[in-house]
């Protein structure tokens, strides 16, 4: 009942504003046509775009596709680099497996992948640096499971 509801609904509205076009005079349709001053008022500021609180997108092991659920994340952030106008350094990051190259390329395609969307979301290139220091700056140390998941990460740093 419910898919139903909706069409009519929005049958009958449309239907309202045909009527209610087809009833206005003449004379109310000219005065839509004269120009009205209309005082101006000032230029109200911008509103301030905050970036996200959270400047850690975190991958899956050997994986440098971002999570779906990072997308509004990086949409905020997105936002606040082009309000702002600044730059912004991705720093790819790995955990201790594997070789120190491949770590290194692995870090650089998670920074990538996160410039991806952020130029997707509108980010110029331009204000985009692309960092991958593999291994070597772990956010936790330890080789358990959850110390090896905060590993693989990509940093966001504003330069301002």
């Amino acid at each position: 009942m419910k898919t139903i509801a909706s069409p009519l609904r929005w049958i009958l509205v449309v239907l309202v504003l045909f009527i209610h076009a087809c009833a206005t005079t003449e004379e109310e349709q000219t005065a839509k046509t004269e120009p009205v001053a209309v005082p101006q008022k000032a230029a109200e500021p911008a509103p301030m775009v905050k970036p996200a609180e959270q400047k850690r997108v975190l991958f899956d092991f050997n994986s440098s596709v971002v999570n779906g659920d990072y997308q509004s994340v990086l949409r905020q952030h997105a936002e606040y680099l082009k309000a702002k106008g600044i730059k912004v350094t991705l720093e790819g990051h790995c955990d201790d497996q594997g070789s120190n190259a491949y770590n290194d390329a692995l870090g650089k395609r998670r920074a990538k992948a996160v410039e991806a969307m952020l130029m997707e979301y509108g980010v110029q290139s331009t204000n985009i640096e692309v960092i991958s220091y593999g291994e070597t700056k772990p956010a936790v140390n330890g080789t358990t499971h959850d110390a090896r998941a905060q590993n693989r990460r990509v940093e966001i740093v504003f330069s301002e």
